[in-house]
C-alpha cells in the first residue's frame, strides 16, 4: 500500500453517500495488482466518534459494476466527485 505521505489531503466532509472514491484493495486480499486503483460510489459511510472508520461502496470498474466492498479510510486515494462538485485532484 502507498505511503499515507504521497496521498494529497482528503476532505472527509466531503466523504459522503453518493461521493465517487478511488481507492486500493487492501494488502490481505492478495490483489494481482496492488498498485491499481479502483474507483467505487460511496453507499454506506461508517463512523467511528469522532471520525469516519469506513466506507461500503459500489463497485464501479468494469466486470465487477454491482459488487459491493468495504473500504478504509486508509485505503482512499482521493475523492473524485460529490454531489454537485468535483473534488481537487
Amino acid at each position: 500500500m502507498r505511503d499515507k505521505r504521497d496521498k494529497p489531503a482528503i476532505s472527509y466532509k466531503q466523504l459522503t453517500v453518493g461521493a465517487v472514491i478511488v481507492y486500493l484493495v487492501r494488502p490481505e486480499h492478495n490483489p494481482k495488482h496492488p498498485e491499481k486503483e479502483w474507483k467505487g460510489k460511496v453507499i454506506q459511510v461508517n463512523r467511528s466518534a469522532p471520525d469516519i472508520a469506513s466506507v461500503e461502496v459500489e463497485i464501479l470498474e468494469e466486470g465487477f459494476e454491482g459488487l459491493t466492498e468495504l473500504v478504509y479510510t486508509a485505503q482512499i486515494i482521493r475523492i473524485v466527485y460529490t454531489e454537485g462538485n468535483e473534488a481537487p485532484e
